[in-house]
Order: structure tokens, then C-alpha cells, then sequence
């Protein structure tokens, strides 16, 4: 392990471009009367993370241990979390499962949001041998029939571009029920856009798919 001492800003203007797997950092947020804890400026740190991170890296900013974690499981069509932090879902929670939003989601499919020459201008043709087929081996390209059979699940719903406006759902839930940013006490909620890197997985970066949820 080589440790380096001294100021991150000046640190990082010497790392490589994506040459980093995972940042880990737990910053000074000058909450205390500690010399060094003086709040970094934002701008030119994240400007520096997002340039030194590899594609695929990961960065876990540290703090104050969460007093909340939830995540989506696929089997139940439901949000759940760990008995770290509860031994049972916040009533909120419980209520945004009640809304049902994975099956009424699953209802809608995926359709076109372009003309077929529209796609064609920055995306390859729309059915490709290497595609993979998380919708059913029937279902080859736009649009894709997303509602669930029985006892499947809604991992369609998540491998699709609905899984980001489930995940939106739920953290406009947390905010409001978690009354977020009410005070003057800083708060922080982390979300987890996941469904583009299961799409590019799907399909490919130059799909009509991803080109669909970018």
C-alpha cells in the first residue's frame, strides 16, 4: 500500500485519468472547532473524482452512520431493508408498497420513443445476435411486453427504463416522510440509479435500448 500525505486537491491533480477502482472518503464537513475540519470546496473535488474514477469505480463518501437503508427486491415487488437498521419497515415505507408502482409500471411496456430513422442516426439496428433477452426469449426488440407472469417477479420492470422512475418514486417518498432538508441540520440521501447499467448489460452501449433511456 503506498500512502500519501497532503492536500487532496493538489493530490489528485498528479492521478491518472480512470485509474482509480473506489474513492472512500470521509470528509470534513465543519461541523466541529477543529482546525482541520474546514469543508473542502465541492466544485473542484468532484471535478477531480469524476475524472480520476474508473468507469465502473465507486465512490462511498463517509459521515454520520445512516439512520435508513433501503433497497428493491425484484421477487417481492417490494422495498426492504435490514435489520441493522429496523426490525420492521417504516410505516412510510409500508405505505409506498401498498401504491403497487412496480406492477402498475410493469403494465405500461416499453415502447418506442423515436421514429426508427431517429434511432438509426446514433444507434445500430435494433435486433443484434449478441443481445441478451431478459424479457423472455420471444421478446427480441422494441417494444417489450413487460408485465409478469406468475411467480416471476418484476425484474423485467427493473431491467428496463422503468426502474429509474421506481426508484425516483421512492426517494420523493423518503423525502417527504423523512421531512429531508427541513432544518439546518445538513441531510444526505444517497439513490442508486441501477436499471441504465442492467440495460447496457442487456444490450450493449450502442442499442436502441440505451439509447431509449439516455
Amino acid at each position: 500500500m503506498k500512502l500519501l500525505h497532503g492536500d487532496c486537491l493538489e493530490l489528485m491533480k498528479d492521478t491518472p485519468d480512470k485509474s482509480i477502482d473506489m474513492i472512500l472518503c470521509d470528509l470534513p464537513y465543519g461541523t466541529t472547532a477543529c482546525k482541520w475540519d474546514v469543508v473542502i470546496p465541492f466544485e473542484p473535488l468532484w471535478m477531480q473524482y469524476k475524472r480520476i474514477i474508473k468507469d465502473r469505480g465507486a465512490i462511498l463518501p463517509a459521515g454520520h452512520s445512516a439512520n435508513g437503508a433501503y433497497w428493491f427486491d425484484a421477487k417481492s415487488g417490494n422495498f426492504i431493508t435490514s435489520t441493522y437498521y429496523f426490525n420492521e419497515l417504516p410505516q412510510w415505507v409500508n405505505q409506498f408498497n401498498k401504491r403497487q408502482v412496480p406492477d402498475s409500471l410493469s403494465k405500461l411496456g416499453w415502447n418506442k420513443s423515436l421514429q426508427d430513422q431517429e434511432y438509426l442516426q446514433y444507434a445500430t439496428a435494433d435486433e443484434k445476435i449478441y443481445e441478451a433477452k431478459p424479457f423472455g426469449a420471444n421478446q427480441t426488440k422494441l417494444p417489450y411486453d413487460l408485465n409478469k407472469k406468475e411467480n416471476e417477479g418484476f425484474s423485467k420492470v427493473v431491467g428496463s427504463h422503468w426502474g429509474n422512475t421506481l426508484t425516483a418514486e421512492m426517494a420523493k417518498a423518503a423525502v417527504i416522510a423523512e421531512e429531508l432538508g427541513k432544518d439546518a441540520i445538513t441531510d444526505m440521501l444517497a439513490v442508486s440509479f441501477s436499471s441504465p447499467d442492467y440495460v447496457g448489460h442487456s444490450f450493449g452501449p450502442n442499442s436502441w435500448e440505451i439509447e431509449w433511456r439516455i
